[in-house]
Order: C-alpha cells, then sequence, then structure tokens
C-alpha cells in the first residue's frame, strides 16, 4: 500500500504514537485531518508548517455535535477519505475498594463508543473509496483481563473484535482493516504508569514499524515482539494460575493521572 496523495483522517493525531503516525505519513504525501482536542499544540510544536499542509480540528469524542465541524473540515479538504486511523484512548485504574462508575464509563466512551461513533459516520465514505482502509488501537491489555483494568481491558477487548468484525464483513468490498495492537511505547498514555516498563519503544520507530508492516498488508500489527510473545505465553496459561499471577501483580498497577485528564482519582503511594 502506498500512503503518497491519500487522504486520511487521524484521530488522536496530536501527540504519542498518533503523531508520529502523522510526522511519517506527511513525509510520504498524504493529505491529512487530524482530530484532537489539543490541536492548537501542533500548531505551535510545528511552527505552523505542518499546519498549512494538513487540515487540524479540535473536538472531544464525547460530543457527537463537535463532529459535525469534522464533517465540513472533511469535505472542505477535498472530499471523501481513503483511510481512517483511530489512534484515540485513555488508561486509568479500576480500584475494587475506591470504585467510580462514571470514570469506568467514561474510559469505554473513549475507548470503544468513540471508534464506533467515527467508523460508522464515515465508513460510508471508504464504501465509494475502493483501496481504502480502516485501522484502530487497541491494546495487549485486552487479550485478557488486567489488574485494576475493568473498564480499559474491557474496551480494548471490545474495540479488538469490532475491528476483527469489520474485517469479516469488508473481505469483498475492496476495504482493509488493521488491528494495531503496541506493548509499551513512550507516549502520554504510558508516562501516567508508575511501574516498570522493559523494552518500552519511542514512537517515531513503532510508527515506522505500524507504515511498515501496514504496506506489507499484515492486518494484525502487535509489537515489540518480545511484549507480544510475553503476552501470547500468559494467555495460554491454565486460567487459575493466570489469575493467581495476575492476582499478585495488583500492588505493582500504579497509575497516575496525565496533567490533561479531566477526571481524577487517588495517587497511590
Amino acid at each position: 500500500m502506498s500512503f503518497a496523495g491519500r487522504r486520511i483522517l487521524i484521530v488522536g493525531g496530536s501527540s504519542g504514537i498518533g503523531l508520529a503516525l502523522a510526522k511519517a505519513l506527511d513525509r510520504q504525501g498524504s493529505h491529512l485531518i487530524l482530530y484532537s482536542r489539543h490541536v492548537d499544540r501542533l500548531r505551535a510544536d510545528t511552527h505552523g508548517t505542518f499546519a498549512d499542509r494538513h487540515t487540524l480540528v479540535t473536538g472531544d469524542l464525547r460530543h457527537p455535535e463537535d463532529l459535525n465541524r469534522l464533517d465540513a473540515a472533511i469535505a472542505n479538504a477535498g472530499g471523501l477519505l481513503d483511510g481512517i486511523i483511530f489512534s484515540a484512548g485513555v488508561s486509568r485504574p479500576d480500584d475494587i475498594d475506591a470504585l467510580d462508575l462514571e470514570r469506568a464509563l467514561d474510559t469505554i466512551r473513549l475507548n470503544l463508543e468513540a471508534p464506533f461513533r467515527v467508523f460508522y459516520r464515515y465508513l460510508p465514505q471508504l464504501l465509494k473509496r475502493p483501496g481504502s482502509f480502516l485501522a484502530g488501537f487497541t491494546s495487549m491489555a485486552g487479550d485478557r483481563g488486567m489488574p485494576k483494568g475493568h473498564a480499559y481491558s474491557a474496551a480494548k477487548a471490545g474495540f479488538d473484535r469490532l475491528l476483527e468484525s469489520l474485517r469479516i464483513d469488508l473481505l469483498d468490498r475492496g476495504i482493509t482493516v488493521y488491528t494495531i495492537v503496541p506493548g509499551y511505547v513512550d507516549t502520554p498514555m504510558s508516562a501516567q504508569n508508575r511501574f516498570p516498563m522493559p523494552g518500552i519503544w519511542p514512537p517515531e520507530r513503532a510508527a515506522e514499524h505500524i507504515l511498515q508492516a501496514m504496506s506489507r498488508g499484515k492486518q494484525v500489527i502487535r509489537f515489540p515482539w518480545y511484549h507480544s510473545l510475553g503476552m501470547r505465553l500468559l494467555c495460554a496459561l491454565p486460567d487459575r494460575l493466570y489469575w493467581w499471577l495476575m492476582h499478585r501483580q495488583r500492588s505493582q498497577i500504579k497509575i497516575d493521572p496525565h496533567p490533561d485528564e479531566p477526571l481524577r482519582w487517588p495517587s497511590e503511594p
């Protein structure tokens, strides 16, 4: 697959892997529409040059009316999309002794409901563009249940199934569906973690790996290989052994709120 000249929507393209992908696709000659709550920072960080070449739209995925501005921006950018990359998401802990239903539901809203909103809204455009694609970021935390990961693991597992179901239904429609399953990558999301993350990748390396894999036609992209292998081995364990091991890890799972996080939770010592 060539990305040159393609009109691609990146949801969550102002930081982390989404931003690294945007910069890599910019170098390959793609026409980008970036949708994020913080695209103003992208304008400042790139000193206007990147923003002048592409379309930047500020919006919150929790507010359906914000997508109306995205509709207008896509139309003004020249018409139909050739691809969608959904890289937005949040990671928050769920404490069994301090349950927060609203925060858990908001985590599901951003990690699972929002991809439904975006894909269902723009899939009709892609159906008119044979050779187009959908791509979404799930997580190895969706492979099995994770300690303190009630909402996050559930939402990422659901997003993985959404992508697979779309892939099945679109096999004969000329649309490729990519499932991107990263391990630890140095992003604002992983910066919240207060536990060891061995073998963490820089986002630029992750973006290069993803685009190369997509170009080769690989539709399920798991990386780094050692994180993927480790998770595969954990998934192969008998249930009771896996549950016991993960239970023993609970005390190590500490996630602090990111400065941009609108919802808060107590920091653990």
